[in-house]
């Protein structure tokens, strides 16, 4: 909830608090790493915060805490709506946006079924172009987008 995590660094604080304590609850592990919603580049969190930028304080926030936060290279496209009609469409658009990159983050939401669908078809086309999958941990140099100070 936009509106709730990003009205107040109190807010935001509580959900992390909460979500790590769920999360270190289910796996027996405490997590080092995260992802802001909308990324450390969101614009909703200005809207949310009275036009004054918020983001800035929480990536310190969480980097206090022990956090690394990372952001996307490539992906996000089944937020949007419309969303991609199919899972090859969104793999062959993301497949696009790796292009190159030679350490490509991807975003995907699991709660889109079309999200679900290009799971194996990328997994097989990257593999296919010679990338490994390795789990993300703070020794690896995150993709953080620049907070965003004012709106345009």
């Amino acid at each position: 909830n936009y509106s709730y995590i990003y009205s107040s660094e109190q807010n935001f604080l509580t959900d992390f608090n909460t979500m790590k304590s769920i999360i270190t609850s289910a796996t027996g592990v405490q997590p080092n790493i995260c992802r802001f919603p909308g990324g450390i580049g969101n614009t909703v969190s200005l809207k949310h915060h009275g036009n004054t930028p918020i983001m800035p304080t929480l990536l310190s926030d969480v980097n206090n805490m022990g956090f690394t936060a990372f952001d996307w290279n490539a992906g996000g496209e089944d937020a949007e709506i419309p969303r991609p009609a199919s899972g090859q469409q969104f793999a062959s658009e993301i497949m696009k946006e790796v292009g190159n990159t030679k350490h490509p983050i991807i975003l995907m939401h699991d709660l889109y079924q079309v999200s679900i669908n290009t799971v194996p078809i990328l997994i097989q086309e990257l593999r296919a172009e010679g990338y490994n999958f390795s789990p993300l941990t703070p020794a690896i140099k995150p993709v953080q987008q620049r907070p965003v100070l004012s709106r345009k």
